[in-house]
């Protein structure tokens, strides 16, 4: 299994930055997408603790950018980190896969 290092998130020097715009006619989901893979690579990738802090500060930019608030952003965090715990924490789920 290959190791993961803090290089693996940095972004190609191509990146826009741009997403689908908050005052879009796209659905709801379809315009968060993106914002929720961010979030996603950014909790489950070993971070150090100024690298983590780096990355959350540059979707917020990001965010921002196209118009969407930084609370939502906070809102996403929140909830991936709850599903993760919870996920952790169930065996309710071990179960299942037993089957």
């Amino acid at each position: 299994m290959a190791q993961w290092t803090e290089e693996v998130l940095a972004m190609k020097e191509t990146a826009t930055l741009r997403y689908i715009p908050n005052d879009s006619h796209h659905p709801f989901q379809h315009k968060i997408a993106s914002f929720n893979f961010l979030i996603h690579r950014l909790l489950n990738f070993p971070l150090s603790k100024e690298r983590f802090e780096h990355e959350k500060q540059l979707i917020k930019n990001i965010a921002k950018s196209n118009g969407y608030s930084v609370h939502l952003i906070d809102k996403l965090i929140r909830k991936h980190k709850f599903k993760r715990t919870l996920y952790n924490s169930t065996t309710f789920l071990s179960y299942i896969f037993l089957f």
